[in-house]
């Protein structure tokens, strides 16, 4: 049996029955593979993430920073909350966008830029709530004219 057959196979078994011939769907992997990572999120999304992974700091004004944005962007897609913000209508540039200004300096950043590893504590249709102790702090969803997916931003160095 080849690797296309054997990987039909499962993906029969753990869909609990035989694929269709006239499926269109494209392969996001699997459970616990690189796309299956972020719940929820599609696949171009998803491999715009792993490819922040490994990017190096697009210019910006502290590239010493760079580690923790990456990580707050990851974070904000593998634990779900990603997938409830873009549920609720937030676009994903309202996540992971940054909207760059002269100089290099960001004039908009999406929630996942602004995070700074702090934890949310929900995410509504106009605003995520963010755990900082003794407040209450909200990150609006505003307009993000002129941004990009950061992992976009770093590419154009």
């Amino acid at each position: 049996m080849n690797y296309l057959s054997q990987l039909k196979e499962l993906q029969a078994k753990q869909a609990g029955g035989v694929p269709s011939k006239g499926s269109k769907g494209g392969f996001a992997g699997f459970d616990g593979g690189p796309l299956g990572r972020f719940p929820g999120i599609s696949p171009d999304l998803s491999h715009g993430l792993i490819d922040l992974e490994t990017m190096r700091p697009p210019r910006i004004a502290r590239p010493e920073v760079w580690p923790d944005i990456v990580r707050d962007c990851i974070a904000l897609a593998s634990s779900g909350w990603a997938k409830v913000a873009l549920d609720q209508g937030w676009h994903p540039l309202n996540l992971w966008g940054v909207s760059p200004a002269i100089g290099g300096l960001v004039d908009l950043e999406g929630l996942a830029i602004w995070l700074d590893g702090r934890a949310i504590k929900r995410i509504e249709p106009t605003f995520a709530e963010i755990h900082v102790p003794g407040a209450v702090v909200l990150f609006p969803r505003r307009a993000m004219d002129g941004a990009v997916l950061i992992w976009e931003m770093g590419r154009e160095r």
